[in-house]
């Protein structure tokens, strides 16, 4: 307008300058400011609580996937012995594949509440493979076990020694 005052009627010019002079009502302008606020404000309490919830449960999800990974990777790694304890007292046999005789005698003596004492540490590192029943008495197994070559197990009072046949020392 005061670039080109021409385009302009009085009239027109009257109601500009009578507005520029009028005091503005702050406390109108302070109401439609609130009142916008507030319509807002649901959405704004809102979405941070569905976001964290949203964020919570996926965090959860990737602890449970996590413990179920790790949890079979242990029992795939820890293979050795292919049940544990308290696995073969549930079932009527044990599997073990390629396990290591302290493993083995671990797990049997846990089921019997015996010691395992190792005389020899060469023999520690044999590898079976048989199958295990844990209705079975001790002695059945430590009968079964004295038949492999260079092995030689007893039972002494709440122990179950096992050493060489060949005579070898530790």
């Amino acid at each position: 307008m005061q670039e080109h005052p021409g385009k302009y009627t009085d009239q027109e010019l009257e109601a500009l300058m009578t507005d520029l002079d009028r005091v503005p009502d702050t406390d109108e302008a302070w109401r439609r400011f609130e009142h916008r606020l507030h319509r807002a404000t649901p959405l704004r309490r809102w979405f941070p609580r569905v976001a964290a919830g949203f964020v919570g449960a996926l965090l959860l999800a990737g602890i449970l996937f996590a413990a179920i990974t790790s949890s079979h990777r242990l029992s795939s790694s820890a293979g050795e012995q292919s049940q544990s304890s308290s696995a073969a007292e549930m079932r009527d046999t044990v599997r073990f594949d390629n396990v290591r005789l302290d493993s083995l005698l671990h797990v049997v003596a846990s089921h019997y509440g015996k010691a395992v004492q190792f005389r020899n540490d060469k023999v520690r590192e044999m590898r079976f493979i048989m199958i295990w029943s844990p209705q079975d008495s001790l002695t059945d197994l430590i009968a079964r076990l004295q038949h492999f070559d260079g092995l030689s197990i007893s039972l002494v009072r709440d122990t179950i020694v096992v050493s060489s046949n060949d005579g070898e020392g530790k």
